[in-house]
């Protein structure tokens, strides 16, 4: 499975070079050890944020600004991406998935 993982640029010299990396995946791994392969890229390392995955008008969140999961992080990867598009998003300030629902 091809997982394609961009993020949002920190400054404007941070758009010379694209920041899309494609991870080729086994589908069953579970999609926080995907999460932790992605965290320690050296495109997103320590860039935190929330991530969350689809299209702008069809996503789904994995966490929010402040990395807590929104989705079970058990799950196979291929479980969470199978009615999504195979794109991760990772942002500093998400207003998609900016914060958890606290009961």
């Amino acid at each position: 499975m091809i997982i394609t993982a961009d993020r949002d640029s920190v400054c404007m010299a941070d758009d010379v070079e694209s920041h899309q990396i494609e991870f080729e995946i086994d589908e069953q791994m579970p999609l926080r050890q995907f999460i932790k392969l992605v965290d320690q890229h050296d495109m997103y390392r320590a860039y935190g944020g929330a991530i969350w995955a689809g299209h702008y008008d069809d996503y789904k969140c994995i966490r929010d600004n402040r990395q807590r999961w929104l989705t079970d992080p058990d799950q196979s990867v291929g479980n969470f991406f199978e009615d999504i598009n195979n794109n991760l998003r990772l942002e500093r300030q998400s207003r998609r998935c900016g914060q958890r629902n606290e009961e």
